[in-house]
């Protein structure tokens, strides 16, 4: 009796474990699945997006065109149509814009049951994308309307624009205030944007307070005269800037970035200003944390075409930027961000990865100390 009563034990326990291997592997081979359809449909999406123009100057600059910036563009789209404010990212532009660059996809994506396909297998590649997107979005509408409205900015310059459309969804408060916005991005992305805004009037109206320079960043050429081709366009150094860069310096070598901030502190060290960006940490890039997200998205953008290589710890920003007269304003942590922006009636809605660093920094007018302000004027 005493064996039978062992052997069913065994036995129940290995039919247990069976079975949990059976779920393990059904959940396991339903992820690849899922991962190869998102594959499929974003290439193919971003394929055919490509083919959508007849002028030969513009098919002549796509050669050279990065589909990051369409990609996020896709995912604001996406996150646009969400029906949780908290998940919802407050863009209207960009349904408008996504819906020129492929009708078909446009309303593919309105299903829920596709939009949940996408980020399922976004989310096996790159988990905590989207709500990076949310709050790197969010914190840069927060920090654009708060110093504008307190009147301690008079220019924004935008390196490496992709499809942002800040200048057009904040037209009516950067015109009341005379804030003067520039964009500045490769020239096949550019002319990409310039493309669908060009088919849409109330797009293009909204940015009349625009300057659009063409300048590939990773040119040291195009960097020297960068200056120069501000100057061209109205920049004028005498006047408060506040600077974003999102999305762009982690597809650049260290020592182009170096070299930006050089840039930057050209062109803000006689009135002083802001500059915010964000970047993955030097730690994950280097596969020292979460090895197997950092494996995949460091393969995915590889065969992307926008390999990852610049990254920096949050202890080594100061010592960074400090090179090149600026300081640290504000690393903005994890918890605090999901506190801020992805917390809905004190439950959180998602977590914020901990990989992605947001970043605000200032440089001070020539002879001037770093300010120090509380969290409330920053958000």
């Amino acid at each position: 009796q005493e064996r039978q009563i062992r052997f069913g034990f065994i036995t129940g326990k290995t039919q247990h474990a069976k079975k949990e291997l059976f779920v393990r592997q059904r959940i396991y081979y339903t992820g690849i699945v899922l991962f190869v359809i998102w594959a499929l449909v974003f290439s193919f999406s971003s394929f055919r997006s490509s083919q959508h123009t007849h002028d030969s100057h513009i098919k002549e600059s796509l050669r050279n065109y990065k589909s990051s910036a369409e990609s996020s563009l896709i995912l604001r789209y996406l996150l646009s149509l969400d029906d949780d404010p908290t998940f919802r990212i407050k863009d209207a532009c960009a349904p408008i814009l996504y819906s020129k660059i492929s009708r078909f996809y446009y309303n593919l994506y309105t299903i829920n049951i596709f939009r949940s396909l996408f980020f399922l297998g976004s989310n096996l590649i790159f988990p905590g994308l989207a709500e990076h997107l949310i709050v790197r979005n969010k914190l840069s509408d927060s920090l654009l309307q708060n110093y504008t409205s307190n009147k301690e900015i008079k220019q924004v310059l935008i390196l490496g624009a992709g499809f942002d459309t800040k200048s057009i969804r904040y037209a009516s408060l950067l015109q009341k205030h005379g804030v003067q916005v520039f964009e500045v991005d490769h020239p096949a992305t550019q002319a990409r944007k310039l493309q669908l805004l060009s088919s849409e009037p109330f797009l293009m109206s909204g940015q009349a307070l625009t300057k659009f320079i063409k300048s590939d960043l990773s040119s040291p050429t195009d960097r020297s005269r960068l200056p120069s081709f501000l100057h061209e366009q109205g920049y004028n150094e005498s006047l408060p800037t506040i600077v974003f860069c999102e999305g762009l310096f982690m597809y650049f070598h260290p020592q182009v970035v170096k070299a930006l901030f050089s840039v930057l502190d050209k062109l803000l060290q006689k009135s002083g200003g802001l500059v915010y960006f964000d970047t993955f940490s030097e730690r994950f890039l280097n596969r020292a944390e979460e090895k197997s997200v950092a494996w995949r998205v460091a393969v995915n953008h590889y065969f992307s075409g926008e390999p990852l290589q610049f990254g920096v710890d949050p202890e080594r920003l100061h010592k960074f930027v400090g090179k090149f007269g600026f300081c640290v304003r504000k690393v903005f942590s994890s918890d605090e961000v999901e506190r801020l922006f992805l917390k809905r009636k004190g439950s959180l809605f998602g977590r914020y990865p901990s990989y992605t660093k947001l970043s605000l920094v200032e440089r001070p007018k020539l002879g001037s100390a770093c300010s120090d302000v509380g969290d409330h004027k920053l958000i």
